[in-house]
């Protein structure tokens, strides 16, 4: 098999991986969302990207999933 034919291939299993996680995250969070808006928070560029939470609902308390960077993490909402 010629390698650019592998290299689509792979491509095209990342692609469906992707969508398939979407569509399962779309289907687990509720359309309510927690009180308050995400505070502004400040990142290097070391942050990571790690993906805590997909929803608030996913949170503790009253703790929104919030986007910081490449990341979602839950945090304590600012005021309304």
């Amino acid at each position: 098999m010629k390698p650019w034919i592998l290299l689509f291939l792979a491509g095209l299993l990342i692609l469906s991986t992707q969508l398939a996680t979407a569509k399962t995250t779309k289907q687990l969070c509720p359309p309510k969302v927690k009180p308050g808006e995400c505070p502004k928070v400040k990142i290097g560029p070391d942050h990571p990207c790690n993906q805590d939470c997909a929803c608030d609902s996913e949170c503790e308390g009253n703790k929104k999933c919030c986007p910081v960077g490449c990341a979602r993490e839950c945090f304590s909402p600012g005021p309304l």
